[in-house]
């Protein structure tokens, strides 16, 4: 009799220790799944975040190129830079500064894998830039680019100097 007690608890032990094996291998296939799907969405917002802020340092180094243009042609160093306290728009191929349309244009990514505004044979992107410029002394220029995208946005700020004078 002491061997038939021994089989029944034996039998069910090992039932308990199979639902609690599967409670725990469950919980762990969800928590792994759960974390998967975190990674995925949080790796697409970074990538975004990490591509508007290129977009910002680019809004200055487009204003710093046209600033240089400038020198080199002769004329002032602040020739088409003053007009932008409200707002202004320009891609990487730009010698000028659009004003600002109101709400923006948005961003096409180009075949060539550049951003522009103008290129008809590019796929739209989320991203809109604008480039506000305003004189913080005589011979400085406070550039403030900030690109938006969905309900983000970043900035970049910057002082540009005339030093060849």
């Amino acid at each position: 009799m002491n061997f038939i007690s021994q089989l029944k608890f034996s039998k069910g032990s090992t039932l308990l220790e199979l639902i609690a094996v599967i409670f725990i291998i469950t919980v762990g296939i969800v928590g792994v799944s759960s974390l998967i799907t975190q990674t995925i969405s949080l790796a697409a917002s970074s990538s975004q975040k990490l591509t508007a802020i290129y977009l910002a340092q680019e809004g200055i180094e487009i204003v710093r190129n046209i600033r240089d243009t400038n020198w080199v042609a002769g004329g002032d160093w602040n020739n088409g830079l003053l007009d932008c306290s409200s707002g202004c728009e320009a891609d990487y191929n730009d010698v000028v500064l659009s004003p600002w349309s109101g709400t923006g244009t948005i961003l096409n990514l180009e075949p060539t894998g550049f951003y522009g505004y103008y290129n008809p044979g590019g796929s739209p992107t989320p991203f809109k830039r604008k480039i506000m410029i305003t004189q913080s002394g005589l011979d400085i220029l406070k550039v403030s680019v900030s690109v938006e995208w969905q309900n983000h946005s970043v900035s970049a700020q910057e002082n540009l100097y005339n030093w060849r004078e």
